[in-house]
Order: structure tokens, then C-alpha cells, then sequence
């Protein structure tokens, strides 16, 4: 059992549950990037050739707040921000500002985690912090450093179920014990269906194995596993902390060397879909796990099953479709695709994209939050609760939000719903209360995401720089949001014939009248969607 004081912030746990768990709604998960992720990023952006000195202010802003608002590093806000204050291209990597920069990354890298569990040693200084707050600046720091969700889920998982007590502090400092873990190398064996055409003749190249000699391989590391048939395959060794780390990096190298053999290859080829650990002596998948793209929008019009597409809607798709991919540089580059087709007009610069996007998503979230606590309630509470009627009684989304929104304005009872969902109460509760700024702050958070979205496309774009800075963690963070988005304007199409740009201008014409309080009169955070005839 975890322990966790003072009492206040024992939601802490089961929120990062929540915040690691593939299972999450887009709605639930941490949409921004971490303090240290911010430093690296201002750090190695401010050294590329070519980046505007507005992109590099806006940069330095976003991450003055959010080293500002960090418990782990505020006392180091004012070092950090000089230090990235003076770095340009011109100065280069090897400029004094720059390795300061660097030596404090470094330093944050190394101390972030047990500067928080010091804070949490201290029930007087851990009083004073916000669950939701700290829960998604730990966790995305431990996943910005090469941990997967996986792993840290089952860790927290373990320990919360253990008879034995763990304090939260202990458990960052486990969390901080593998992120500074040295690395170690792991073999992966890789079955083939066909071989390249190198393979046709003797003798094999070295770490490639035939089929015989791969069925010895397996019965000796991985005896207990299924076998299946293959052509044969290969052996790759990555450096890693852990077996499920080691196994995102094949995974992550597997699609270029499966192109790189086909390229030049006339017979036919392909990895297959599991490899086995020489380490762990298991299983574990090739493919890299891709969030299923869900769009309600068909099925709400109900037009699902209906073959026939105007163009608009088949444009969208066929922007949309390339977003399946697992890449995370193509994510990005037609992510921004989308954005920019859909809510820019001819003579507008692209960063305008990332604001009216932001504006829809953020929208969508009011909405999604407050229909995703309405269906948790009733599922809580008996038949017979007023608000479970309104629930039942309800038709649609619009119907289920407000009236959950009107239940938390009349502080009812949540008493019983699980951690987060009272969490994300109190989030509705204070955005109710406060519609106007909680919603424009909102929507800032989003679009600093899409515009560090439209930086990373142009890197990528531009520069060709597809691995590594940080276009992975961005990708995982923005996929689902632009996800949302789409969805809204597919539709704002379908149900009210309402292209993206008029969605876009609409949310901001009723949000500048939302009221402070929603008990006042008003547009209502949960209207914001639909057109001034459906509003309830």
C-alpha cells in the first residue's frame, strides 16, 4: 500500500494509474510537456539555424511559467531562464550560455524526481500542492525520459497492492532509481515469413539465423513460448534499463530495417508479429502500439454504414486516414496538414491554425468531461437519485453535460466515484465558477501544444530531423487531441452542415459570452459546440 500525506492528495496514486494507463480517454490524459522536456526543447531549438527570434520568445515565455509553476525547479527558474535568454545560433553549442544551459538540464535530469520526493517527505510542503498538477508534471517527466507507461504502472500498481507500506516518496525515489539506471544490452530474436533476397544464398549474414537454427534459438531462451512457423529471422541487441524499454526501441528500428531489406529485395518479406527475449525468456509484440482512431461523428449522424461521402467529408478522411501510422514524424507533419487545410484561409499565416484548433478542442473537452462524469454517476448511484433520472432521461451528450454541470453546481454528492472522477469534479466545479478564464486558459495550454507541433513539422519539414527531439513524446501528447478535434468538425459537418472555419469562428464568438458563472445568464460552457438554435 502506497501511504500519502497529508490526506488531501490521496487521489495522487490513482490519478497516475490513470495518466499511464493505455485504457485512458483523450479527456483524462496529460495534454502538456514536462519542465525538463521544455528546457531540452528551448535549448536545442535556440541553436538550429533559422529559428525565429518569435518562436524562441514564445518559447522562453511558455517555459518561464512552467518552471515557475514547478515545485521541483522554481528555486532554478531565474538561472534557467538567463541561461536560455542568451543562446542563438550564432553563439553555437559550444558558447558559454549554452553549456550552462546544458549543465542544468543535466542537473534537472539528475534531481527532478527526489526534489519531489523531498517535498512529499515534508507533509506541510506537500499540503500546498495540487493533485492534478503534480501527478502530470511527475509523470510526464518519467515518460519524457525513455520509461514506458507500462512499466511505471506496474510499478505504482505493485507497490499500491503490496501488504506491505510504501510511502510515496520511496516510490519516486524507485521511479528516479531506474530513470538513472545504467543501461544494459538485451537480444531480441526477430521471425521473418520470407526472406530478402540476401538470404537466398549461403553463407548468412552475421546475427541472421534460418529457420532451423532460430527454432534452436527459441528453444533454448524461450522454451515456454509458442512457437509459430517462420522462414527464419534475426538477432538485434538494443541498450535499455529494462526489457520493456529495450523492447520500444526494436520496435521503434524495425520499420526502417524492414524497408531497408525490401527496398532492394524481389522476394517477398516481412517481420512477423512477435519476437522472443533472450533476457526475459518471453513474448513480446513487433508492432508499436498505435491508439485505435475513433470518430463518433458517422454514428451520431447516423450515417455509419452509408457508402456514399460528400467531398468535404471524403477530404477529411483522406487527411485524416495517414494518422493511423505508429511514425511519429508522420503524425506530426500531417497533423499540422490538417490543421492548416482545414482552418486557414488562403492569405492567413499557418499559427493561426493552432489557436482555432485549440478553441474547438478545448470546447470538446467541457463537453466530454462533463457527459464521461454523468455516465459515471449513474453507473454509482441508485435508479432513484434525481440526477440519475436527468442522466437516464437524457438523449445526447449536450443533454448528459448539462446535467451533470447543473449537479456539481448544486455540490451534490460524488462521494462515491472513484478518485479521478472526484479529481475531475473539482476541475468542473472551479470551471463552472470561473467559465471565462478557465476556458481561455485552456485554451492557451492547447495552443502552445499545436504551435510546438507546427515548430517540430517545420524541423522535420525543413531540416529532416525526424528522430529524437522530442517528436515522439509531442506526437503521443497531440495525436489524441487532434483526434478530438477532427471528430467535432466532422460533426459540425454532418449533423449541422457547418465547415471547419465557421465551427472555429462560432466557438469564439460565444465564448467571449460566457458568463463568469454559469448559475448566471449566458452562453454555458457546454454549448459552446452547437449552433445558437440547439443550445441548451
Amino acid at each position: 500500500m502506497i501511504e500519502i500525506k497529508p490526506v488531501k492528495l490521496s487521489g495522487m496514486v490513482p490519478r497516475m494509474l490513470e495518466l499511464t494507463s493505455r485504457l485512458t480517454r483523450w479527456h483524462r490524459r496529460d495534454w502538456r510537456a514536462g519542465t525538463l522536456e521544455l528546457v531540452d526543447e528551448t535549448l536545442e531549438e535556440a541553436l538550429i539555424p533559422g529559428t525565429r527570434e518569435e518562436a524562441l520568445k514564445a518559447m522562453r515565455s511558455y517555459l518561464q511559467e512552467a518552471v515557475g509553476r514547478d515545485p521541483a525547479v522554481a528555486p532554478k527558474q531565474k538561472q534557467i531562464i538567463q541561461a536560455l535568454e542568451s543562446i542563438n545560433p550564432l553563439n553555437g553549442e559550444a558558447s558559454y550560455a549554452a553549456q550552462l544551459a546544458k549543465r542544468l538540464s543535466d542537473e534537472i535530469r539528475k534531481t527532478y524526481l527526489l526534489q519531489w520526493a523531498e517535498i512529499f517527505d515534508d507533509p506541510g510542503k506537500a499540503g500546498k500542492l495540487d493533485v492534478e498538477g503534480s501527478a502530470k508534471r511527475i509523470i510526464s517527466h518519467v515518460l519524457y525520459l525513455g520509461i514506458p507507461a507500462a512499466s511505471v504502472y506496474r510499478l505504482i500498481k505493485e507497490r499500491q497492492e503490496a501488504t506491505e507500506p510504501f510511502s510515496f516518496s520511496d516510490v519516486l525515489r524507485e521511479l528516479d532509481q531506474r530513470i538513472q539506471s545504467p543501461t544494459k544490452a538485451f537480444t531480441f530474436a526477430v521471425p521473418v515469413n520470407g526472406g530478402p533476397s540476401f538470404l537466398h544464398s549461403r553463407p548468412y549474414p552475421e546475427n541472421w539465423l534460418d529457420a532451423q537454427e532460430l527454432k534452436g534459438w527459441k528453444n533454448r531462451y524461450a522454451p515456454e513460448e509458442k512457437s509459430m512457423r517462420h522462414y527464419g529471422g534475426f538477432l538485434l541487441s538494443v541498450s535499455a534499463r529494462d526489457v520493456n524499454e529495450a523492447a520500444d526501441e526494436v520496435r521503434a528500428l524495425l520499420p526502417q530495417l524492414a524497408f531497408k531489406f525490401e527496398a532492394d529485395s524481389k522476394h517477398s518479406f516481412s517481420i512477423m508479429p512477435k519476437m522472443w527475449s533472450q533476457e526475459k525468456g518471453t513474448a513480446f509484440s513487433t508492432r508499436r502500439y498505435a491508439e485505435e482512431l475513433k470518430l463518433r461523428a458517422f454514428r451520431r449522424a447516423d450515417m455509419l454504414h452509408g457508402l456514399d461521402m460528400a467531398p468535404p467529408v471524403r477530404n477529411m478522411l483522406a487527411i485524416l486516414e495517414p494518422l493511423k501510422t505508429v511514425n511519429s514524424h508522420v503524425v506530426v507533419v500531417n497533423g499540422w496538414v490538417a490543421i492548416e487545410s482545414l482552418l486557414v484561409g488562403p492569405e492567413e499565416t499557418d499559427r493561426v491554425g493552432a489557436e482555432r484548433m485549440a478553441r474547438i478542442v478545448a470546447a470538446s473537452y467541457f463537453r466530454t468531461e462533463l457527459s464521461w462524469l454523468a455516465g459515471n454517476y449513474r453507473n454509482k448511484y441508485q435508479s432513484d437519485d434525481a440526477i440519475v433520472a436527468k442522466v437516464a432521461d437524457a438523449t445526447n451528450s449536450l443533454e448528459r453535460s448539462h446535467a451533470m454541470a447543473v449537479a456539481i453546481l448544486d455540490e451534490c454528492n460524488t462521494s462515491l466515484l472513484d478518485h479521478p472522477d472526484q479529481i475531475a469534479v473539482e476541475k468542473m466545479q472551479d470551471a463552472l465558477l470561473n467559465q471565462k478564464r478557465v476556458f481561455e486558459r485552456t485554451v492557451s495550454i492547447l495552443q502552445r501544444e499545436f504551435l510546438r507541433m507546427y515548430r517540430k513539422r517545420n524541423l522535420i519539414v525543413h531540416s529532416g530531423r525526424v528522430l529524437d527531439h522530442g517528436i515522439d513524446s509531442l506526437a503521443e501528447k497531440v495525436r489524441p487531441l487532434l483526434m478530438a478535434g477532427i471528430d467535432q468538425i466532422l460533426i459540425a459537418q454532418l449533423q449541422h452542415n457547418m465547415g471547419a472555419q465557421e465551427l472555429a469562428a462560432s466557438i469564439e464568438y460565444k465564448a467571449r459570452n460566457l458568463s463568469e458563472d454559469a448559475r448566471e445568464a449566458g452562453t454555458k460552457l457546454w454549448n459552446l459546440l452547437e449552433p445558437e438554435s440547439e443550445v441548451v
